[in-house]
């Protein structure tokens, strides 16, 4: 893949820019600063298991516990890496992931050249490479920054097997998606979308598709089976769905003044229903039950998966770290976004909610929930003008697979962070109708 000069510059600034940020982090709070949440020391713990031979598990009273809960390829990354260095830290994770972050950003721009000029294409690189939210994730041990990598990686190497129908680009497209299920298995299904249109362009190419990715896929299935007696992928399962978002579904239902995600939570887990509704739903049919919801109930069914898309693609992403210890609201990633309209007090409550603001605390919120509010209604009609075109209509489907997992998936729980995993095509989206709202200015 040769790289045009722009495109060295481009990788090459940002990759400089990212390491500055893991040397200020480093200077200023140490590596604790790269382990902002659980996930984080749970990543390195799995990965000092693999370095010293113990197995792919977490550590339980000095002990060893095998996971299945999990996938294995970011654990065995943060392993290779602190392998690297001789000893347990996340700075050589977060520097590995700035090379990630300048690959994000490449692709980007790659596939947005595709849409908009070159010159163009540069805003959606470097938005998905310095939006706030964004940076802080480049740099904390999650796995959503090789996730990232993997499904832009993936998107790329699709479109250019769409022009090319060259079999290095198809194979390299299906790796990179199977490197994204054993990143994260949120992507697993995302595997229909390729397998469909090939088996309908090319059917032999899309039987190839189907046998190497199982071949790839199934080991993992297999070792889950011969170490919790479950055949699946993931043992995590419908745990999510299961809890998130019956919570919100009922919260709306039953008009509690404050339905934000800590005290919807508070509230509903202590009704028998929300526990029968959650035992069945994860031990017999995640489906059976979201369709007796949506039949018993579809004005909160509706309400709350609208208010939960809304706070995917507007959500701030960063105003749950100024809320105060003293807050007269619970807790939460989704504190202030569009879920707080689940509730029937959402006035008074974001009222209090802002009240607790700084000055500078309550612009810096407002701006960037004015930005990601213009980049929603700029995707839409980006969408509108290209998302049906071959090409756009595949990188639209990518877009609703994630978010419509993410939705199902966190319900209210879903914060800026699940937003990520595309923001890359949101940016493309948003820049197409950038680029036509000013040319048709200019003509104007």
């Amino acid at each position: 893949m040769r790289l045009s000069r722009i495109e060295w510059m481009l990788i090459g600034f940002i990759f400089t820019v990212k390491l500055l940020l893991v040397f200020v982090v480093v200077f200023a709070v140490g590596q604790n600063g790269f382990l902002w949440s659980a996930d984080g020391p749970e990543y390195i713990d799995l990965g000092r298991n693999l370095i010293e031979g113990r197995g792919f598990g977490r550590t339980v009273g000095g002990e060893v516990v095998l996971a299945t809960d999990r996938v294995p390829l970011y654990p065995l990354l943060v392993a290779l890496l602190m392998g690297s260095v001789g000893f347990v830290s996340a700075i050589p994770v977060a520097l590995f992931q700035a090379f990630l972050a300048a690959g994000i950003a490449l692709f980007t721009y790659r596939i947005a050249c595709r849409f908009v000029s070159e010159r163009w294409a540069l805003l959606p690189a470097l938005l998905v490479s310095f939006e706030p939210v964004i940076s802080a994730l480049h740099l904390f041990v999650f796995a959503e920054t090789l996730l990232v990598f993997f499904v832009t990686l993936f998107v790329y190497l699709f479109l250019e097997y769409f022009d090319t129908e060259s079999g290095i680009m198809f194979f390299g497209s299906l790796l990179a998606l199977s490197a994204a299920v054993y990143t994260k298995p949120v992507a697993i299904y995302l595997i229909i979308i390729p397998l469909v249109y090939l088996i309908f362009r090319n059917w032999r190419y899309g039987v190839v598709a189907i046998l190497m990715l199982g071949a790839i896929l199934s080991p993992w299935v297999i070792r889950n089976y011969y170490v919790s007696g479950v055949a699946s992928f993931n043992t995590y399962g419908s745990k999510t769905p299961c809890g998130y978002a019956i919570t919100g579904i009922l919260a709306a239902r039953d008009g509690f003044p404050d339905a934000s995600p800590g005290a919807a939570i508070t509230r509903v887990i202590n009704t028998p229903e929300y526990w029968d509704l959650r035992i069945e739903c994860e031990t017999e049919s995640v489906s059976r039950v979201f369709g007796r919801l949506l039949r018993d109930n579809p004005a909160s069914f509706i309400k709350a998966n609208f208010f939960t898309a809304l706070a995917f693609f507007t959500n701030d992403g960063f105003s749950s770290t100024l809320q105060k210890e003293d807050s007269k609201l619970p807790p939460h990633h989704n504190y202030l976004s569009a879920t707080i309209f689940l509730g029937t007090e959402w006035l008074e409550q974001s009222t209090r909610a802002l009240g607790e603001l700084t000055p500078v605390e309550f612009m810096a919120v407002l701006l960037a929930k004015l930005f990601w509010l213009g980049i929603f209604v700029l995707m839409l009609i980006g969408i509108w003008r290209v998302g049906l075109s071959k090409k756009g209509f595949f990188i639209l489907l990518v877009l609703l697979y994630f978010g419509a997992a993410s939705i199902v998936g966190g319900g209210i729980g879903t914060g800026a962070r699940f937003r990520y995993h595309v923001a890359p095509l949101i940016f493309i989206f948003a820049t197409y109708a950038l680029e036509y709202i000013y040319s048709k200015s200019i003509q104007t």
